[in-house]
């Protein structure tokens, strides 16, 4: 981009978890180092400056994320557990940046993830209207009328199925006895709570039509 844009890039990732975030900058930080760029470990703070200006930091997900920067790139990675009080200071980062992009990718949420629900409501809204903006929205999981405990069910929620997820993975998470997490984390489906009393889709099985004692 710095090439395309004729000036350095500045990219900044977080996650709902610190510590998720620095996953990625571990993995692509001795590639970066290969390529000329100064790397800088420490723990809340790493970033990556390449020769030509262009940096790359991970901060964690909190209050006080970007203010005082100006972002032409920011991603951010299981949005279903960032509050909406962080997203509010990365937002403006990128106003005055020519082309910008955010990028949010999530697992679906609860109820609890208020900044997911509006973006996707928001992202749904302007689908159902057919009114084109410069918002993009992707979503993988299972259609309202299928049982998503069945096998063949399980593909709509994982597009990496066959690729570097087998079948056998999703079928032992499935025996998984607090169903509510496998919904949500390994179907793609949204859940009302990840702490209920009673597990999700059970309350039907509950039904006790004999007489009452």
């Amino acid at each position: 981009m710095p090439k395309i844009r004729g000036t350095k890039q500045t990219i900044l990732s977080t996650a709902h978890t610190l510590t998720l975030g620095t996953l990625l900058f571990d993995e692509l930080a001795p590639t970066l180092q290969s390529l000329g760029a100064t790397i800088y470990k420490s723990y809340g703070r790493n970033s990556a400056t390449m020769p030509d200006g262009s940096r790359w930091m991970v901060r964690a997900a909190n209050p006080s994320i970007g203010h005082g920067m100006s972002l032409d790139l920011i991603c951010a990675d299981e949005i279903f557990d960032i509050s909406e009080i962080a997203m509010a200071g990365l937002i403006p980062t990128q106003r005055v940046r020519r082309s910008p992009l955010l990028a949010m990718f999530s697992t679906a949420g609860t109820e609890a993830s208020s900044l997911f629900i509006r973006h996707r409501e928001n992202a749904l809204r302007l689908i159902d209207t057919n009114n084109p903006s410069n918002f993009y929205f992707a979503e993988w999981s299972p259609p309202p009328t299928v049982d998503p405990m069945l096998e063949s069910s399980f593909s709509w929620g994982n597009p990496a199925l066959g690729h570097t997820l087998t079948m056998d993975t999703l079928r032992a998470e499935s025996q998984d006895p607090d169903r509510s997490n496998f919904l949500r984390s390994s179907l793609n489906m949204w859940i009302a709570s990840t702490q209920s009393w009673i597990q999700t889709h059970l309350w039907p099985a509950l039904e006790y039509d004999g007489k009452i004692p």
